[in-house]
């Protein structure tokens, strides 16, 4: 399947992850398809930016520094402004599924030493 990338162009991500690389990375992957991609490396910063740019979606790593990405999902979700967008939360914890409003999850890639 093709994504006709003029379609997405006003389609706005913030993604928010503490380790720079990945950041990088899927920010980069993204904005390839069109995406307008905001990167934030901490809870805080990720709060701030979903309030002033209303994305239409939010990629948020649970181990985020200052505040954990369950909570900047509890918070986004509570608020009027922003309740509307897609939150994906990316953990490596299979029970957290229970515990946050999060629209959808991704496990965390792992890298194995063996």
């Amino acid at each position: 399947m093709t994504v006709d990338p003029s379609i997405m162009r006003s389609r706005r991500l913030i993604v928010a992850n503490s380790d720079h690389d990945f950041l990088l990375g899927i920010s980069e992957a993204l904005a390839r398809y069109g995406y307008d991609v905001s990167q934030a490396v901490n809870g805080f910063q990720a709060l701030q930016m979903a309030q002033d740019l209303q994305p239409d979606l939010m990629v948020v790593d649970e181990s985020l520094i200052g505040i954990s990405g369950s909570e900047v999902c509890d918070r986004i979700k509570s608020d009027p402004r922003t309740r509307d967008t897609v939150v994906v939360l990316m953990t490596d914890d299979p029970n957290i599924v229970f515990r946050t409003p999060a629209d959808r999850f991704l496990r965390k890639p792992t890298v194995s030493l063996e």
